[in-house]
C-alpha cells in the first residue's frame, strides 16, 4: 500500500483496490454532484435555474436495489448513517429510491438506535415476544387497510398519479415484508446495545466509531443487511490533527489555490490516512464477529470505500479509485490491485449485485455488463 493507505496493510489479503473507474453518468459540476452519482447508474437531476449544478440523484442506488431484491427481508431493509452529515442536500445523500427520492443519512446515533433497535425483541423473553406479536398484528392490519385504499382509488387516476400510486403501493409491499421479517427470531447470541451508551457521536472519529458499532450490532442481530456511512467532504478538518491548512476538506482539496502545494498535498495524504485508520478499525471489528459456522462476519460481508472525486485538482470523475474489503460468496478475488482503464463504475455495481446472487446484467444507463478482471 502507498503511505496514505498504510493502515490497511494488515488487511491487504482481504482488499481489492480498483483504479481507473469512470463515472460516465457524470455531467456538469464534478464535485458538487459526485456524491449523488457514486452508488447510482444514472445522471443526477439538474437544478432548474442552473443545469450545471445537481439538484438531486437521478436513479436508484445499488444499496437500495440490493435491499429491495435480496431474498431474505429484514425489519429494516437498509439504513444510512451520517458521520456529521446532515440533511437531504445533494452533497449529503448517497442513497436514492429513484429520481428525486433521496434517503437522508442519520447523524444522531441515538435516533439511529431508535430506528434499528427501538422495537427489538430480545430472544428468550416470552412476555416481550407476546407484546411484539400483538404489535406486528396491529401493523399488518394498518398496511392491509392502506393497500385496500390504494386499490379503491387506482381506476380514477391519470397516468402520472398512477405512477405515484404504484410507488406508494411498492413501499407498502416492502413494509409488509419488513413486518413479516420481524417475526424471525434474532440469533440467541444477539444482545441489543444499550441506548444510554450511544450518546450523540461527539467528534468525527468518535461519530464514525459509534456508528460502526451500531452497524455491526444491527447486522449481528438481523435488523438489516445493507447500510451506508457517509462522511461529507466539508467536515471540520480541525478534527484531524497535524494539518498545515486547518479548515474544511473541500478547502484543502483545491491544492492549486494554496501558497504551498507540497503542504496541501501532505494535508490530503493525512486526511486519507485518517479515513484509512477508520476503515482498518471497521475491518478489525467485523473480523472479531464470529458467525454460527465459526467464520467471521467479514467473510460474509462486502465493504466499499470510495470518495466522490478522482483527484483534488480538477475534481475529475474519470480514473477513480474504489476499494472493496471482505467478500461475499467468494465472488471477488481479493488481495490485488487492478487497473481498469476507464471501465464504467456502473459495471462494478452489476458485479456487486451478482456477488449477492442476483442475475443482473446492467445497472443504470451506462453499464455494459459485469466488471472485467475482478474475479
Amino acid at each position: 500500500f502507498q503511505t496514505s493507505f498504510e493502515p490497511l496493510q494488515p488487511w491487504a489479503d482481504r482488499t481489492l483496490m480498483l483504479d481507473g473507474l469512470d463515472m460516465r453518468s457524470s455531467t456538469g459540476d464534478a464535485h458538487q454532484g459526485g456524491v449523488a452519482l457514486l452508488l447510482s447508474g444514472e445522471p443526477w437531476v439538474p437544478k432548474a435555474d442552473n443545469p450545471t449544478k445537481a439538484e438531486t440523484g437521478g436513479g436508484i442506488s445499488i444499496d437500495r436495489h440490493l435491499a429491495r431484491t435480496l431474498a431474505a427481508p429484514t425489519p429494516i431493509d437498509s439504513f444510512n448513517f451520517g458521520a456529521r452529515s446532515f440533511g437531504t442536500g445533494v452533497q449529503h445523500v448517497l442513497s436514492y429510491d429513484g429520481p428525486r427520492l433521496p434517503l437522508a443519512p442519520e447523524p444522531d446515533p441515538g435516533r439511529a438506535w431508535d430506528v434499528l433497535f427501538g422495537d427489538f425483541t430480545p430472544p428468550g423473553d416470552p412476555a416481550a415476544e407476546a407484546l411484539a406479536a400483538a404489535r406486528r398484528g396491529a401493523r399488518r392490519r394498518i398496511v392491509d387497510f392502506a393497500r385496500g385504499q390504494v386499490a379503491a382509488i387506482r381506476a380514477g387516476l391519470n397516468r402520472d398519479n398512477r405512477e405515484r400510486l404504484e410507488r406508494h403501493e411498492q413501499a407498502l409491499f416492502e413494509l409488509q415484508g419488513r413486518i413479516d421479517a420481524s417475526f424471525v427470531a434474532p440469533p440467541a447470541s444477539c444482545v441489543a446495545p444499550d441506548r444510554s451508551d450511544v450518546g450523540r457521536g461527539g467528534d468525527l472519529e468518535r461519530a464514525l466509531d459509534i456508528q460502526t458499532d451500531l452497524l455491526i450490532e444491527s447486522l449481528s442481530c438481523g435488523r438489516t443487511n445493507v447500510a451506508t456511512i457517509h462522511s461529507p467532504g466539508y467536515v471540520d478538518m480541525d478534527m484531524i490533527p497535524g494539518l498545515n491548512y486547518p479548515g474544511d476538506r473541500h478547502s484543502i482539496s483545491h491544492v492549486h489555490q494554496k501558497p504551498n502545494r507540497a503542504r496541501a498535498d501532505d494535508d490530503n495524504r493525512k486526511v486519507t490516512q485518517f479515513y484509512a485508520r477508520f476503515v482498518a478499525r471497521m475491518l478489525e471489528r467485523f473480523g472479531e464477529q464470529t458467525e454460527a459456522d465459526g467464520s467471521s462476519m467479514l467473510d460474509h460481508t462486502l465493504i466499499l470505500w470510495v470518495t466522490e472525486i478522482a483527484g483534488v485538482d480538477g475534481h475529475s470523475h474519470d480514473g477513480m479509485r474504489w476499494l472493496l474489503f471482505g467478500n461475499v460468496n467468494e465472488y471477488f478475488r481479493m488481495g490485488r490491485h487492478v487497473e481498469l482503464g476507464g471501465a464504467s463504475h456502473s459495471n462494478l455495481h452489476v458485479s456487486i449485485a451478482n456477488a449477492f446472487g442476483l442475475d443482473d446484467t446492467s445497472f443504470g444507463s451506462f453499464s455494459t455488463g459485469t466488471l472485467d478482471g475482478v474475479r
